[in-house]
């Protein structure tokens, strides 16, 4: 008898294909240039948000719901406006189920910190982590 994989396995590889097909057939990371800031795992602090986690890099935005698998998001288009000292970030993208999704990200210099606002919850700060601080939280 041939062993069969959990099905947590077999989710996270037909996503992944998924993904994979769809960052070249949808054109995705249209101009990373634009966000490149961005680009990296932000958490926050926040207990509402325990375990949760946004990665941004040139082609998808990831966000970690605390769930099995987490919530992909390819970029179409990225747009960038500034005010008052704001950096805001906006995304056009698609996810796995090729639904069309906008997000807007708020980027401020805070004390000595670069922190992320989504537009929606504003109040929630995400700080971005580097690669060493990653063990600390729950992450992929």
């Amino acid at each position: 008898m041939i062993p069969t994989p959990p099905l947590r396995q077999i989710r996270i590889v037909i996503l992944l294909t998924t993904a994979i097909f769809l960052s070249t057939a949808s054109g995705c990371g249209n101009d990373p240039d634009v966000y490149q800031e961005l680009f990296g795992t932000w958490v926050t602090h926040e207990e509402q948000y325990k375990d949760r986690y946004i990665i941004i890099n040139n082609e998808l935005i990831t966000f970690g719901t605390g769930g099995e698998a987490p919530n992909l998001f390819f970029i179409e288009t990225a747009r960038k406006k500034e005010n008052s000292g704001i950096r805001q970030y906006e995304f056009d993208c698609v996810n796995t189920e090729e639904a069309y999704f906008s997000f807007v990200f708020n980027v401020e210099e805070l004390k000595d910190q670069t922190i992320l606002r989504l537009k929606n919850p504003h109040q929630v700060i995400w700080e971005k982590i580097s690669e060493a601080e990653k063990g600390s939280f729950a992450l992929p």
